[in-house]
């Protein structure tokens, strides 16, 4: 089963179910995951949505398969909480609930590197430059151990 911890609109997630990958989307914000249950159901896709913090999934340890998320930009996105907190809280909750010899990618408009490395081993990384003031940088990681 995929994760995708901050799911948003569920554009991973739509992804994933087209694919018939079992998923489960979590997001905070009440207004936002009710638009995501509104696209999943455009493409006929089950809502395994649970509204919840990043920070403190509500999920047994090593209960994924596979993670992949995009972090909030913040420039027009919600969170809770500062930006390192955000960061350091959920990384270490995605290490948690990842299976051992797992994978996660993580998308985010900023150079995380040391963060990531410090729960996961980082196998590639990708620039996907969108315009001028905003280049995505995705991370396929896997779980240390």
């Amino acid at each position: 089963t995929l994760l995708d911890p901050m799911c948003g609109a569920g554009t991973i997630l739509i992804e994933a179910g087209l694919m018939k990958i079992n998923f489960v989307g979590v997001e905070a914000f009440y207004n936002i995951i009710k638009g995501c249950a509104e696209n999943l159901s455009y493409y006929n896709l089950p809502l395994n949505l649970i509204r919840g913090d990043v920070k403190k999934l509500p999920f047994e340890n090593e209960s994924f398969d596979s993670i992949v998320t995009d972090f909030p930009y913040l420039k027009s996105s919600k969170s809770y909480g500062g930006l390192n907190e955000l960061y350091n809280s959920s990384l270490t909750e995605f290490e948690r609930v990842l299976k051992p010899a797992c994978r996660a990618v993580i998308v985010s408009n900023m150079d995380i590197d040391e963060k990531i490395e410090d729960v996961f081993t980082i196998q590639e990384k990708f620039y996907q430059r969108i315009h001028c003031s905003l280049t995505r940088r995705v991370f396929v990681c896997q779980k240390k151990g």
